[in-house]
């Protein structure tokens, strides 16, 4: 080999390894703009929900995002002041055009008290049904709690909550700070429904004794969890797992495999017409899931799932914001592997 092919052997190779991420990354750009007045939107949130991975628009309201980690995943936007939206359906290398819709609030929190209900019973009665009632979740905190929009109908026993701004939750059981835009929350002498986002951060400051326990409890929250129970099902590992079904109301037995159709590579559906019990026989929870106006789960690797016309019940539906974990955890084996 001449001296001269070695050098330009030697800068191909320097040139190869130069070359920045983004030409390997699967990366979407775009923009973020008023509904209304078609203006810019700066310093948005970009993001998938419930993990790391998210961005932040620009003074010029332009954003580019890695989908790499998240296949299969909506994207969402949020901003103080506006109300959340999904990109659904995106390309990797395509730019996308995002409107947001002003929402208006008061200037100052609103609370309307009914006679017998004072602000802490509704602020208590909000924490239970958003954060649960675990030890987990009793060990969150959320630090800006005044921020919340309250309102109390005595007569109909209906509770609404909203807020101006993300709330910020500190999950000391879990070792989590969590940004979370809050859309909708209502409860009744019947229901409670609540709708949101978040982005997650791992805590910090935690200490190597603090995230020895906190790994732990991680681990319990996952077990038996929707997310251990889809990754499961996505794997064909239910069996595997500790998961056993069964079809409520023909009282049979399933795998469920017959009922998992592939939508493509990043995404499946699980098809069911009927409500089914989840037993997670490990810890011996029950669950179980209906579905409303729509007989299937849309579904990607990692346990993230589109939550539209799902109920969820019993163990999976007591875990809320206080024992969710990002969609990035991964259950280690006994050797950290």
């Amino acid at each position: 080999m001449t001296t001269t092919f070695k050098n330009q052997l030697i800068i191909v190779v320097a040139i190869f390894l130069l070359v920045p991420d983004e030409f390997s990354a699967q990366i979407i750009t775009g923009t973020v703009h008023d509904s209304h007045t078609s203006e810019v939107v700066p310093f948005a949130n970009i993001y998938f929900n419930n993990s790391f991975n998210g961005t932040v628009s620009d003074l010029n309201g332009n954003f580019s995002l890695n989908v790499d980690p998240n296949p299969g995943q909506d994207i969402i936007v949020s901003c103080i002041g506006y109300k959340s939206e999904l990109i659904e359906d995106y390309t990797a290398g395509e730019y996308y055009k995002v409107y947001l819709t002003p929402v208006q609030y008061m200037l100052e929190p609103l609370e309307i008290v009914a006679p017998g209900v004072s602000h802490k019973k509704m602020v208590k009665a909000f924490k239970k049904e958003f954060l649960g009632r675990t030890k987990n979740a009793k060990k969150c905190t959320i630090e800006n709690i005044e921020d919340l929009y309250l309102e109390y109908d005595s007569i109909t026993r209906t509770l609404i909550v909203s807020c101006s701004q993300p709330l910020i939750i500190s999950n000391n059981a879990l070792g989590y700070r969590i940004k979370y835009f809050l859309e909708e929350f209502k409860e009744d002498r019947d229901n409670m429904h609540y709708l949101g986002y978040s982005i997650f951060e791992e805590d910090t400051t935690l200490s190597k004794r603090e995230m020895k326990k906190i790994k732990k409890r991680r681990e319990k929250a996952y077990l038996g969890s929707r997310m251990h129970f889809l990754r499961a099902l996505w794997n064909d590992e239910l069996q595997a797992s500790e998961f056993t079904l069964k079809d409520i109301d023909t009282g049979t037995h399933t795998n469920l495999l017959d009922n998992v159709k592939i939508k493509n590579e990043d995404e499946r559906y699980l098809l069911s017409k009927h409500p089914l019990r989840i037993t997670y026989s490990k810890s011996r929870v029950i669950s179980s899931i209906s579905f409303h106006g729509t007989d299937r789960i849309q579904f990607t690797a990692n346990g993230y799932f589109n939550p539209k016309g799902i109920n969820w019940h019993g163990h999976m539906r007591k875990q809320r914001m206080g024992d969710q974990l990002p969609y990035e955890y991964l259950l280690l084996d006994s050797n950290g592997r």
